[in-house]
């Protein structure tokens, strides 16, 4: 299979699963949040973002065998650092403390940034020719972060009206 091929294939099951989470959260999932509060709102999609340790299986020899290793590294930080600041905000959510949604306006401007850098690094390092038994984290995980960092954005500046 040609390098072109597997660029092919990987861009497009990875625009494939971003229309198809994106019309599984707004179809389906958005208007039944509605009812909830904004921390329950909040909660529904910082959640998905625990499993962001997936990002360490990069490292792993046999999962992507050959990956450079300055973009596996970074990446598995990055990728921690953000569920990490998840699993806080989550909790903090979870609470209703008062400094909820500094917590959750840190976690996702981090995450969403760290998500871009990664994405700027799997790209230059053609990482999609190493992942292997990988290949499902960034084309089918990936667009579930991206629509869920959105979601966070668009409930934290739009959604505090009922609190």
């Amino acid at each position: 299979m040609s390098e072109l091929d597997v660029k092919f294939y990987f861009a497009f099951q990875f625009i494939w699963f971003l229309i198809a989470w994106s019309v599984i959260a707004f179809l389906f999932i958005e208007p039944k949040l509605k009812e909830k509060d904004v921390y329950r709102r909040l909660s529904f999609w910082v959640a998905p973002h625990l499993f962001r340790v997936f990002g360490v299986g990069l490292l792993v020899q046999n999962l992507s065998p050959n990956m450079p290793k300055d973009f596996a590294l970074s990446t598995a930080i990055g990728d921690s650092i953000t569920a990490f600041l998840a699993f806080i905000s989550l909790f903090a959510l979870y609470k209703k403390w008062q400094f909820a949604f500094a917590l959750v306006w840190i976690f996702n401007v981090f995450g969403f940034l760290d998500g871009i850098y990664a994405g700027i690094g799997g790209f230059r390092a053609e990482a999609h020719g190493f992942l292997h038994t990988q290949w499902y984290v960034p084309v089918f995980v990936g667009p579930l972060m991206i629509v869920s960092h959105v979601l966070v954005f668009k409930h934290l500046l739009f959604g505090k009206e009922n609190k």
